[in-house]
């Protein structure tokens, strides 16, 4: 059972590889993002609807530097064709693209699996992408943590791209861009934290709570350039 996984794995990564480099002309972000993560694992599901869960994992560092090129769009695409060599005729794969990368693959792997496919053999033709409504539950999780504060003192903070990155077993909800991969997190009991990607001490805490922090930040990110000084 471990080796079919283990299989199943190392088809689905080969899978992944070839629709993201024929897709890479008309995706260029998921073609340059995909580069930073690996497929932790992948699940296939064939209920009501069939597809490929894929699960990514990047390194926290490479997260922080590169966070602010990723698009939080989620979108379907079709029109693309896999050839299945057993059956000698092409079949359809749709994708759910999300933050850049390939999240699911519907496609019916009970009559059409894995090792019938032909990944040489993609073929795009008519390509139709529809948007994806989605919610940023870590946005949410976040004015969870700050709900103390005032609407202006809201302001201050970069909610909308917002993510979750977990440092040495301390899971970190980003609050303000410094750019160049650095910025402001809280953790869940409201602690503050500056994070610097390429520092000995990625991650170090910087106030208690968000009152003691607000009373040095009051929406200048100058004002915080000293917690960023090597």
């Amino acid at each position: 059972m471990i080796f079919r996984k283990r299989k199943f794995k190392r088809n689905v990564q080969k899978l992944e590889k070839s629709l993201v480099d024929k897709l890479g002309s008309q995706f260029p972000n998921l073609k340059e993002n995909s580069k930073n993560w690996e497929l932790a694992s992948c699940n296939y599901f064939n209920h009501q609807e069939k597809f490929i869960l894929l699960l990514h994992q990047i390194n926290p560092e490479v997260l922080l530097k590169i966070k602010a090129k990723i698009t939080s769009d989620k979108y379907e695409v079709k029109g693309i064709q896999i050839f299945n060599t057993k059956s000698n005729k092409s079949i359809e794969i749709i994708l759910v693209i999300t933050n850049d990368l390939i999240q699911q693959i519907k496609i019916d792997l009970d009559n059409n699996p894995l090792r019938a496919l032909d990944f040489n053999k993609i073929e795009i033709d008519n390509i139709l992408i529809e948007k994806i409504k989605i919610e940023n539950t870590d946005i949410q999780i976040v004015r969870r943590i700050l709900k103390n504060i005032t609407k202006e003192e809201s302001n201050y903070f970069d909610f909308n791209n917002t993510i979750e990155i977990e440092i040495e077993n301390l899971f970190l909800y980003t609050v303000i861009d410094m750019q160049d991969g650095n910025y402001i997190a809280v953790d869940k009991k409201g602690q503050v934290y500056r994070l610097i990607h390429d520092h000995e001490k990625r991650a170090k805490r910087i106030a208690n709570d968000i009152s003691i922090f607000l009373s040095n930040y009051s929406g200048d990110k100058k004002d915080l350039e000293n917690y960023f000084e090597y």
